[in-house]
This record gives structure tokens, sequence and C-alpha cells, in this order.
């Protein structure tokens, strides 16, 4: 994304508002299918942007949250539990 650059205040087009809106139901609302563990005042920020003024850079606050803890908490776990393979791999 280092190439890709857009306004993250610009307000979200009308004509994909339904996706942004499937991505909340989907993915940050607690009761939603697939929903993510992110700390409730991140879910209360976008649920007031989506209520009063949703820009296309609503979930950027989500997305730096997923993959800080991803980072954090899953990388290390990963390199931990295939330190053998890596290893071989490697060389």
């Amino acid at each position: 994304m280092d190439d890709y650059s857009y306004d993250p205040n610009m307000l979200v087009p009308k004509e994909i508002m339904k996706y942004y809106m499937y991505f909340y139901h989907m993915f940050i609302d607690f009761n939603g299918p697939a929903a993510i563990n992110l700390p409730s005042v991140i879910i209360q920020q976008i649920l007031n942007e989506i209520c009063s003024y949703p820009t296309v850079g609503m979930y950027d606050t989500a997305k730096n949250e997923v993959v800080e803890l991803m980072y954090s908490s899953i990388y290390p776990i990963l390199l931990r539990d295939n330190k053998k393979h890596i290893a071989n791999t490697i060389g």
C-alpha cells in the first residue's frame, strides 16, 4: 500500500456504502459472523462515524490494530511453532 494514496477523510460514496456496511456487520459488529477482537473504543469510534460522517478511512484504526495484534502475538507464535521448519528451509 506504499504506492497507493487516498484521502481517508473523503466521504464514502453512496454507491459503495453498502459494502462498508456489509464489512461492519461481518467483521466489526460483535454479533457479526466473523467478528474480530477489537477494543470497544475502536468499535464505538467506527459506529459513531458510520452514523454521522462515514469516511473512506473509517476502518483504518481497526486495520492498524489488527496488524499490530498479528505482529505482536500471532507472528511470534508462528515463528516459535515452526522453528525447526524455518531452520531447515533457510539452511
